[in-house]
């Protein structure tokens, strides 16, 4: 490093939409039926979430730049139905999905990369496969179960910082913003 240039301060960040403490139960209840045909490390329940875009080492001065953006996002909220397993090999996770679309979702999402795009965070787009995960480091996945649905009802979507810690990921909410009703966004 040149003598004089001083490293910018990061922050590893992301936009999710959390669970309440309902949606965080049912999906622990879901994992701790799942847990004796996975051979994998359960996710905490504290850290589950669905994430909206991943943004990784953002500049500590840009942060404000992301909360004005998700200040100028509008969205009704809106239902999830997760109602299947997935697994995936190679990052070695197991986590539930919907099989449905779900146009609000997929809006939210969108108005989301959009504004990353426009304000420089991000240069391209992203395939976006909404799960939540409950199983990581899967070595083996026994499917064949049908899963119960869960009913998640999205009411805000946050901005979250993640900190590895030898104990593993936490994370804290910085910021989150309610969905709101058509009639209230205009």
């Amino acid at each position: 490093m040149s003598e004089g240039l001083v490293p910018k301060k990061t922050r590893r960040l992301f936009f999710a939409l959390w669970p309440s403490e309902q949606e965080r139960q049912d999906l622990t209840s879901v994992q701790a039926n799942m847990s004796t045909k996975v051979e994998g490390r359960a996710v905490r329940a504290d850290t589950m979430h669905l994430t909206l875009y991943f943004l990784g080492s953002v500049e500590t001065d840009r942060v404000n730049a992301l909360l004005a953006l998700a200040d100028g996002l509008r969205c009704a909220p809106f239902s999830i139905e997760f109602d299947r397993y997935i697994y995936w090999r190679k990052p070695q996770i197991v986590s539930v999905q919907n099989s449905k679309p779900v146009p609000q979702l997929m809006d939210l999402y969108q108005q989301l990369e959009t504004g990353l795009i426009t304000s420089g965070f991000i240069t391209k787009t992203a395939k976006f496969s909404p799960h939540v995960t409950l199983f990581r480091k899967v070595k083996n996945f026994l499917d064949g179960d049908l899963m119960p649905v869960l009913h998640w009802q999205v009411q805000r979507f946050c901005l979250v910082e993640s900190n590895t810690l030898p104990t593993g990921a936490v994370y804290t909410v910085l910021s989150e913003w309610p969905l709101l009703a058509q009639a209230a966004m205009d």
